[in-house]
């Protein structure tokens, strides 16, 4: 059980980390984007 458990924690701490580098690129190529003007917004503010 205590091997099940180690898992279940690398697992936990690799999910959290994945979700954190994902929604940091997100984040930056929608800024990326945005400057682009690829992404059609309200104008210049957004």
């Amino acid at each position: 059980m205590n091997f099940l458990k180690s898992i279940g924690l690398f697992l936990l701490i690799l999910g959290f980390w994945c979700g954190s580098v994902l929604g940091a690129l997100y984040l930056i190529e929608r800024h990326r984007l945005q400057d682009s003007g690829v992404l059609e917004g309200n104008g210049p503010n957004g």
